[in-house]
Parts: structure tokens; sequence; C-alpha cells
């Protein structure tokens, strides 16, 4: 599958995108259609452990730096959040951006039918 897709010229999608896609995998078959599912499950996944705030990712890394800061026999470390602040605003602005890039370019140019 991964091959089909890399030889139409795809490479990440939008959410219209992925929905375009799915519902070719749909016609050509169950087990591509899972196959799109669960590709599309992972790298929701993925994405979501990145070490940024607002992400889950972000929310283990803060909870492991506080561990690592806290000392034996002393009150436990609270990082102050909110310093993080004008970073999780540029990153939320980057992703905003891309997402909407990508839904554009999916629109204007569709989404190839790797199955065929």
């Amino acid at each position: 599958l991964a091959q089909q897709i890399r030889a139409s010229g795809g490479g990440t999608y939008s959410l219209p995108g992925a929905l375009a896609l799915a519902v070719d995998a749909e016609r050509a078959g169950a087990l591509q259609l899972i196959e799109i599912l669960i590709a599309l499950n992972i790298s929701l996944g993925i994405l979501n452990m990145l070490p940024m705030l607002p992400l889950d990712g972000g929310h283990v890394a803060i909870a492991l730096y506080e561990r690592a800061r806290t000392r034996k026999g002393k009150a436990r470390y609270r990082a102050d959040v909110n310093k993080l602040m004008p970073a999780v605003y540029v990153f939320m602005l980057f992703l905003l951006v891309f997402v909407a890039s990508k839904m554009y370019l999916d629109f204007a140019h569709g989404v190839p039918n790797p199955f065929g």
C-alpha cells in the first residue's frame, strides 16, 4: 500500500484528502480500507505524542521534567506552564497554517487514486 501511494505521488493528506483516499480504498476492497484506517490511526497517535504542550506528548514531557527536578525529601517541583505559552501559540499557528495549506492543496489538486 505504501508503495502504491508513493508511486501515485502522494505524501501527506489533510482530513478531506484522507477521507477521499478512504473512499477510494473502500471501493478497492475491505482490506485496503482497513490498511488506510490503520495507517491513519498510527500517524495520528505519533503526531499526538510530539513533545509540544497542547498535545499529550507535551504533558508527558512536563511530567518527566517535574519528576527529574523533584529532590528526595523536598516538596514536589511544579513547572510554570504559563511560561511555555508563547511556544504553544507559535506551534498552534504553524499547525493551523500547515493543515489549512494541506486542505487547500487537497481540494485544488485532488487526491490521486492509488488503488487503480
